[in-house]
């Protein structure tokens, strides 16, 4: 699943992770993509990292969350 583009942001995909009853929000981004560097939001950090040998291509991304 590749989101579509619309203007002003690039592909992204929203998450959210709950630890300890806290909710953090974010967002993935698609390496690769051109429009990244002008999207206010994007972060280097939160790229996914895809594995495009298997059939779909498939991401991972480790979250970390400090709860200190």
């Amino acid at each position: 699943m590749i989101p579509g583009l619309y203007p002003g942001r690039t592909e992204h995909i929203h998450f959210k992770v709950t630890v300890n009853g806290k909710t953090y929000t974010s967002q993935l981004f698609f390496p690769g993509v051109s429009q990244n560097e002008g999207d206010s939001i994007y972060s280097a950090r939160m790229l996914v990292t895809l594995n495009t040998s298997t059939s779909p291509v498939t991401g991972t991304f480790t979250f970390v969350v400090n709860t200190a």
